[in-house]
């Protein structure tokens, strides 16, 4: 016989307490204060809000009370006024703080934010949670708002259908689809996880199965376990949170399986804490609470657990503009002070924004809460709308800030690179010369080779040299080399590499230069970096070819044009950013050593680092003539290519009158 599903839930406080320790942990690791994998408090907020939904939506179906209006205007009343509020607090005060680009992808993502797919938005813009663009965007933290807003579109409608088809009260047609949907979503998140990790991270279907599995939860009955069993489980629940936000971290490959044990623990922690009634005395029900349950309920707790949703909307935000503010980062005394902050920030939310609307106070018919919601995401895209339109309104500054953000807006990856077929010697060209000039040389890279084409393109016109480009994004041009399944051409890399490696055999090119983001390979790898790039070498050798490796320009933690920006608008140095040569040559190590074992006539290893010393500074430049030479904190502005490489290049790469005689320099200036 099927089982009945339970249609109740009532006011439990110790779901308040478990919203509190998933907010408290995505917090605390947002503000850089412990908890490297808190991001795991999101996922129990899925569980908690799949459960506590699909309680209600079947407490009404049963009563045959559900209505699919009314159940939207109860989500416009908890969802929308606070997330409104707090978006336009972070619009108005990002057009002090932010510079014109970023105010302008800000103005996109609100669009997006209010149109409930800012988690569309991020994926498309292929944004790294754990990156540091992630640092520019007050906003993203509404990406899983938008996960929980389209599967409060899709999912009752999903459960009306089944009701209406099911027409027992038992309704098992319910648990199946819901098991079968979970099931379906779990599959995906494992499997985009691996192929397609930002599609998994932010879009509904990979994230769908955390919300069902606290729907399911709703539709069973109360646990009928003992005492004792529901004591263990209750602590175990616990521990399936927590270790997670402690053990986890940047690198771990979230969500797929990794999201299962704190969703468990926190479907267990539902599950446990609080057992079947029993008869009292006086003959009320006495629900059975575990002592965990009973310390999650106490007041300090369901506080926190009360405000959390305008907890968790306020602190990112907070964060980010303060931190973009700050350019170095923030103390701990800073980041305490801005946790404090947002918690009063969101207590004032909570009383004077979440409940009143909530309680009716304020917006008391349904047209009136409809008709608000209506005008206050209007709001929301009409100003982001503007900052789109007006480029990020960019009159607020100076010339000299606006010349910082236009060079952020330059094209790291020109499109014509993206016809980049070298089984088919489709390459694109640079220099001097038609298509079917003699190839001088080729250009192998990642983006930074890209961000190093200016130099090289210059000095080829002024040569009179044709070269080729074998550019693809974050992949490194080495052969039997994979950077990450994820990053780049992921595991296609090795292919593509052996393509360009045959083009250069084809073609009988003399002369190749090989650049790349060295620093990241040296973080992952640096045995399997040394490895792959001794095995290119010495492909590249038996095809009798010259050699010049491009070594790392410095690398900072910062965006540089929005560091100079910042110095420029308060009229001094920041200190603490930049670099000297010993530190930038400290980080590089493992080239310098390659440089020295490699180092050979036929091969040599050019260091740009040279280049940004300066005779009055220790520290190396990020700047000449008032303009930054970096585009963002890792690649050369199209200005930084032709100023720092320019100088370095022209002495390498000889006239072509003397290309049969000139004999390669075996040491990089």
């Amino acid at each position: 016989m099927a089982t009945p599903i339970q249609t109740a839930v009532g006011y439990r406080p110790e779901i308040d307490g478990l919203r509190a320790l998933a907010v408290s942990i995505v917090v605390l690791f947002h503000a850089g204060l412990g908890f490297p994998g808190g991001y795991v408090g999101v996922d129990v907020f899925f569980v908690i809000s799949g459960f506590l939904i699909t309680s209600l939506i079947l407490k009404d179906l049963a009563a045959r009370q559900f209505s699919i209006v009314g159940f939207y205007e109860l989500r416009c009343r908890r969802i929308i006024p606070a997330s409104v509020f707090v978006s336009l607090v972070v619009l108005a005060v990002a057009t002090y703080v932010m510079l014109p680009l970023d105010l302008e992808w800000l103005g996109r993502s609100a669009i997006a934010h209010a149109a409930c797919l800012a988690n569309v938005f991020f994926y498309q813009q292929s944004t790294q949670y754990f990156g540091g663009e992630a640092s520019t965007f007050p906003l993203l933290h509404m990406w899983s708002l938008a996960v929980e807003e389209q599967f409060y579109v899709l999912f009752p409608v999903l459960l009306i259908v089944c009701a209406k088809v099911a027409r027992t009260r038992q309704r098992p047609a319910i648990v199946v689809m819901t098991a079968g949907l979970a099931t379906v979503s779990f599959a995906a998140s494992i499997w985009y996880t691996k192929s397609a990790p930002t599609a998994a991270f932010f879009l509904l279907p990979s994230r769908a199965w955390e919300l069902l599995l606290g729907a399911l939860l709703a539709m069973g009955p109360r646990p009928a376990a003992s005492r004792a069993v529901r004591e263990i489980c209750s602590w175990m629940a616990v521990l399936a949170v927590a270790l997670p936000a402690v053990l986890y971290g940047p690198k771990t490959a979230f969500p797929g399986l990794a999201a299962l044990p704190p969703c468990l623990g926190a479907a267990m922690f539902i599950w446990s804490c609080r057992g079947r009634p029993v008869q009292s005395a006086d003959d009320t029900a006495i629900f059975q609470q575990t002592w965990i349950g009973r310390v999650f309920s106490l007041p300090p707790f369901v506080f926190i657990g009360a405000i959390s949703y305008s907890l968790y909307l306020w602190h990112w935000p907070a964060l980010v503009l303060a931190k973009y503010w700050h350019v170095v980062p923030l103390p701990m005394a800073a980041r305490l002070l801005m946790v404090a902050l947002t918690v009063g920030l969101s207590a004032a939310s909570w009383r004077w924004i979440e409940r009143p609307f909530r309680r009716r106070t304020l917006g008391r018919s349904r047209s009136a809460i409809f008709a608000f919601t209506v005008v206050a995401l209007a709001s929301v895209a009409g100003l982001g709308s503007v900052f789109q339109a007006k480029a990020g309104l960019p009159k607020r500054f100076s010339t000299a800030v606006q010349d910082f953000d236009a060079t952020r807006r330059e094209l790291l990856i020109p499109s014509q690179l993206h016809n980049t077929n070298p089984q088919h010697d489709q390459l694109p060209m640079f220099g001097a010369g038609g298509k079917d000039a003699p190839i001088a040389a080729l250009l192998w890279g990642d983006s930074h080779a890209a961000a190093a084409l200016p130099a090289f393109d210059a000095i080829f016109k002024a040569r009179g040299l044709s070269g080729r480009a074998a550019i693809r994004s974050s992949t490194a041009p080495l052969l039997d080399y994979v950077v990450s399944p994820t990053v780049g051409m992921g595991d296609r890399s090795p292919i593509y590499n052996k393509a360009v490696l045959d083009y250069i055999a084809r073609h009988h090119i003399q002369t190749v230069y090989l650049t790349a983001f060295w620093t990241r390979d040296i973080e992952n790898s640096p045995a399997k970096l040394i490895d792959a790039i001794g095995h290119t070498i010495d492909a590249l050798r038996k095809l009798g070819v010259q050699i010049y490796i491009l070594q790392q320009v410095p690398t900072y933690a910062f965006d540089i044009p929005v560091a100079l920006s910042t110095e420029s608008r308060r009229g001094q140095a920041i200190a603490g950013w930049r670099k000297t040569f010993d530190q930038h040559h400290a980080a590089q190590a493992v080239m310098y050593d390659l440089a020295a074992r490699f180092t050979a006539p036929d091969c040599t290893f050019i260091d740009p680092a040279t280049a940004f010393r300066q005779t009055d500074s220790k520290d190396l430049a990020v700047m000449d003539r008032g303009r930054s030479l970096y585009h963002d904190d890792n690649h050369l502005s199209r200005w930084g290519a032709r100023r720092v490489l320019g100088p370095l290049l022209n002495k390498l790469i000889p006239q072509p009158a003397a290309d049969s005689k000139a004999a390669p320099p075996t040491t990089a200036p």
